[in-house]
């Protein structure tokens, strides 16, 4: 199976004021994963399998927001977030109350963000369309310190971004053959 260039990414924050999201549209052949599942679907081999975000892609939907989130990843010194796919476990672990989806699995990601690794276990939804599988990995929720980030103010402090970011994962796979 191959990551598929309709995958998507989206980061959900707030401020003191309102809300905010950030997505992230895979849209080059360079950004896959590549892996191999048997056919019990027991074992998944990973090959190559991370996903470079050029942090110049993201769009917040408002040019002011968006520049901030860039300078909150620190982009000059770290253009890239890293999402390296450590392994899948293929379980029914029941239903998720959040998403009303079942919970087939999960993966273990290693997330780089500002030179900063930190591991994360995604639950994964999964839907079948046509000849296609999409898996949705569910929100991954993170504190912007873990990172050594500093959430940014504005208007001398009137308006603060909070430290905790929601990060969903769309994902779309195309089994090859």
């Amino acid at each position: 199976m191959i990551l598929s260039h309709h995958s998507e990414l989206v980061i959900y924050g707030a401020t003191n004021v309102n809300e905010f999201s950030c997505n992230y549209q895979v849209t080059n052949d360079l950004d896959t994963i590549r892996f191999i599942v048997s056919e019990n679907g027991a074992e998944t081999d990973f090959i190559d399998a991370h996903i470079n975000l050029i942090v110049e892609q993201f769009d917040c939907g408002n040019h002011v927001i968006t520049s901030d989130f860039k300078e909150l990843l620190k982009e000059k010194k770290h253009p890239h977030v890293r999402i390296k796919f450590i392994d899948f476990i293929e379980e029914d672990e029941g239903w998720s109350e959040l998403k009303h989806e079942k919970i087939i699995g999960h993966f273990e990601i290693e997330l780089e963000v500002a030179g900063v690794n930190k591991k994360e276990v995604v639950p994964v939804f999964n839907e079948t369309i046509e000849e296609e599988r999409i898996f949705y990995l569910g929100d991954v929720v993170m504190d912007i310190n873990e990172f050594g980030l500093e959430a940014p103010e504005k208007f001398m402090g009137m308006i603060k971004v909070e430290d905790e970011i929601i990060i969903e994962l769309k994902l779309k796979f195309i089994r090859i053959p």
